[in-house]
């Protein structure tokens, strides 16, 4: 069972040892009575699972080591965790698990490499077992198939743990596992070598580990002694995968570079302007640059989207980008697949995996720079267009962010009076654009006051009152040094109420309604708002009956502007109510409007013990 020259090695090792005059037998010589002894095989267990982790964190729903299955594929870049997983899970498996590190193991020596192994770990050195099942003579594979079937008469099916099992030619591991019928096999691969082929051959799909959640991945950067928010932690959860070896690293540059800052090490990732090379870069870095350099372009525009993208999204995202086909795009596609670097959703949904996006970005910035611009605004489009379409939330936060890297201030000076981003929340990133916007003398004033509006208004929300009178008083000198529309000064003077109103200053708040009424447009929309304003600071302050008069007047009008009644609404499916949004350019708004006042009445009511639902009917 050895191959020629480690037997070599091995009689000339002994033969050193006896011309020491040290060996157990005695003397310098070997007697022939002990030569079958000598060249009996030599069965050691070389190897055995790596020591599972001390503080060991089980990823997003682990597969079990046994569900049954012979035969199965464990696939991940590498630093997903595969054999950390494997180690631990053969530690707590009531079944017996033998671990075999294929490595730089040959394809054609890899059955008698298993042979010698499982014979040490699960028969033992009886020679009478040995001769039963290494036969002299016997090819690799024939003492494979001896094994399995000396186990299986004893009611022992074993599970064989192969890592790395990539790295060998898939016809010697086909052949290998073909010849038994009893052993169960768990293959722990990359995606990358020979997995894609094993997957074909074996007639099996590859299963891959989830890495870690949020949680653990806080509790992991906490324990390395980076510190962050919880939105903080999503990120870097989103940058490194959950992958255990990338967040272990991210956290530990972290440390290093930040003073234990991760959202500092976020915002250098998403910028690529970080120092330190993280294990992601130098373990991923070998597929990206194997690959060709028009699949690493795909890889960089996709890269962009954080978010599942549709085929036909894809198709006009590379064409806009790289004026690639479409039948182009479902080759690279194709090809990425396997590598584990496109993932698939659905059939007709895709995206880069986070691993490589990092790879995939920092690609992006050197390629050419109208190439690199035309992606970021065909993006956009995408984006928009899906938003507008579907109203698809989860796209919001990657359209934000596009814009801000587009440094399209007008838009997002847009959103930042929108009331439905405001509920979805505002991010670093998007308040980090408006104080730049708010602090640039090359941003138009307009646009710097409604900048500081926006950021006025998250704060509110928040709860953030210290920074507030320095943003207001920076309004108002940007009124008084510039022509800006009648709108803005109403913003800036119902901003003031409402932090009259937080700060519970009622004669205040009576002061700037009055000084509000006076200066108002002759507008039934800027009446709206300023009466819907108006009562949510008299709310506030406990001055409920002039809140409610107020909220009341506010829902007649947006009933009339959308030219339905209250009875109407209720028992609406939302199908019934759809059309509302489209009858004219504003009825988004109103009916977003209708509905926060009638959430504000029905606060009302029930502060003074009345049931705001409306009379069930029977």
């Amino acid at each position: 069972m050895l191959v020629p020259d480690s037997l070599v090695w091995k009689l000339a090792g002994l033969v050193m040892s006896a011309a020491t005059g040290q060996m157990q037998r005695g003397g310098h010589a070997f007697a022939v009575e002990t030569l079958p002894e000598l060249f009996e095989q030599l069965l050691v267990q070389l190897q055995d699972f790596p020591a599972p982790l001390l503080s060991y964190r089980p990823q997003i729903d682990e597969p079990n080591i046994d569900n049954g299955a012979r035969l199965r594929i464990i696939c991940g870049f590498s630093g997903a965790g595969k054999t950390s997983w494997a180690s631990q899970a053969a530690t707590h498996s009531t079944e017996s698990c033998v671990y075999f590190n294929a490595s730089d193991t040959p394809g054609t020596a890899l059955a008698s490499s298993l042979v010698r192994e499982l014979a040490a770990s699960l028969v033992g050195a009886a020679s009478h077992v040995l001769r039963q099942v290494l036969l002299p003579g016997a090819s690799g594979i024939d003492s494979l198939r001896n094994l399995d079937v000396y186990l299986a008469e004893r009611g022992r099916a074993p599970i064989i743990v192969i890592d790395n099992a990539h790295q060998v030619p898939a016809d010697n591991i086909h052949a290998a596992l073909r010849a038994t019928g009893n052993l169960r096999f768990l293959l722990l691969c990359q995606p990358a070598g020979s997995t894609r082929e094993l997957e074909a051959l074996l007639g099996i799909t590859r299963e891959t580990l989830r890495g870690w959640d949020v949680d653990t991945v806080a509790s992991e950067v906490v324990a390395i002694g980076a510190r962050g928010s919880a939105e903080t932690m999503g990120r870097l959860s989103q940058q490194t995968a959950g992958m255990p070896l990338f967040v272990q690293s991210a956290a530990r540059i972290a440390v290093l570079d930040y003073a234990g800052d991760a959202s500092q090490l976020c915002n250098a990732l998403d910028s690529q302007t970080h120092i330190g090379e993280t294990s992601q870069e130098v373990i991923l870095l070998r597929i990206f640059d194997g690959l060709p350099s028009g699949a690493q372009d795909v890889v960089a525009v996709l890269s962009l989207a954080d978010v599942v993208l549709k085929l036909d999204e894809v198709n006009t995202l590379l064409s806009a980008s790289l004026e690639l086909g479409e039948a182009t795009v479902a080759s690279m596609i194709r090809m990425l697949r396997p590598l584990g670097i496109v993932e698939i959703f659905g059939g007709q949904q895709l995206k880069i995996h986070d691993a490589v996006s990092l790879l995939g970005r920092r690609h992006l910035e050197l390629m050419a720079p109208e190439q690199s611009l035309r992606a970021r605004h065909a993006l956009r489009e995408v984006l928009s267009a899906s938003l507008m379409d579907e109203r698809n939330a989860s796209r919001f936060s990657l359209y934000v962010k596009t814009l801000v890297t587009l440094r399209e201030i007008e838009t997002i000076i847009e959103f930042a009076g929108d009331e439905m981003f405001h509920e979805m929340g505002i991010g670093d990133v998007f308040l980090a654009s408006l104080e730049t916007a708010a602090a640039s003398i090359e941003v138009d004033p307009e646009q710097r006051f409604w900048a500081l509006d926006g950021l006025v208004f998250a704060k509110l929300k928040s709860g953030d009152l210290a920074s507030l009178p320095e943003r207001l008083a920076r309004m108002e000198e940007l009124l008084d040094a510039h022509e800006l529309p009648r709108s803005a000064q109403l913003a800036l003077g119902m901003k003031r109420m409402q932090l009259k109103a937080q700060h519970r200053d009622l004669p205040g708040v009576r002061a700037s309604i009055a000084e509000l009424g006076e200066t108002l447009p002759d507008s039934q929309q800027h009446q709206r708002i300023f009466k819907y304003n108006a009562a949510t600071a008299l709310w506030r302050l406990g001055e409920t009956a002039e809140a409610e008069r107020l909220v009341d007047e506010v829902i007649s009008g947006y009933l009339g502007e959308l030219g339905i009644s209250e009875a109407w609404i209720f028992g609406k499916s939302l199908e019934q109510l759809h059309p509302l949004l489209n009858r004219t350019d504003n009825s988004l708004d109103d009916v977003k409007h209708l509905a926060d006042a009638m959430e504000l009445r029905a606060i009302l009511l029930k502060d003074r013990g009345v049931d705001p639902n409306p009379p069930k009917l029977l």
